[in-house]
């Protein structure tokens, strides 16, 4: 029932949040994230400045930024779980077709081979294995939950984690 309340809830925002993905942002206007990484410092601010983009919905420079992280740091694996999550574009809307879905995997595949230097962003990288596994086969709803259920366990193992909770 909770769950059928939250899914008639989130069908009520779906026209808001695609005017929200048509929004023009600045760097100034993003405000400040703190997304903690086992990466390089200059990674870890790139990185934040991505997750801020990624709230925004401002997802292709999310995905540049994100990129430009792992550059920073070849072995920061948790920035390619950002790559991943800005290939299913506005979970309001749906989902990828099937090129978000194939550039998605390939990107959760690729965080998943470099790793993650913290159990937490280990966790962040299964959980976009997650979103994307079977993808083929399996419908964009029904990943989507089980990303929910990946997020539920981070966010059961840190509780106070407030970005955490945010994309919980």
């Amino acid at each position: 029932m909770k769950r059928t309340i939250s899914l008639l809830g989130l069908s009520l925002l779906l026209p808001v949040a695609a005017l929200a993905q048509e929004h023009k942002h600045s760097d100034g206007e993003l405000g400040s994230v703190v997304f903690p990484v086992g990466c390089n410092a200059e990674a870890q601010q790139k990185v934040n400045t991505a997750v801020a983009m990624l709230h925004s919905f401002w997802l292709p420079e999310a995905r540049k930024t994100f990129e430009a992280a792992a550059q920073s740091d070849p072995a920061c694996g948790i920035a390619y779980w950002g790559v991943a999550i800005t290939h299913f574009g506005n979970p309001f809307g749906g989902g990828p077709g099937p090129e978000g879905n194939q550039a998605g995997w390939a990107a959760a595949q690729k965080a998943a081979e470099i790793g993650g230097s913290t159990p937490r962003d280990r966790a962040y990288i299964a959980a976009a294995q997650q979103l994307y596994r079977n993808h083929e086969t399996v419908d964009n709803r029904t990943r989507m939950f089980a990303y929910e259920g990946a997020l539920a366990g981070i966010l059961a193992n840190l509780p106070d984690d407030t970005e955490t909770q945010i994309f919980h």
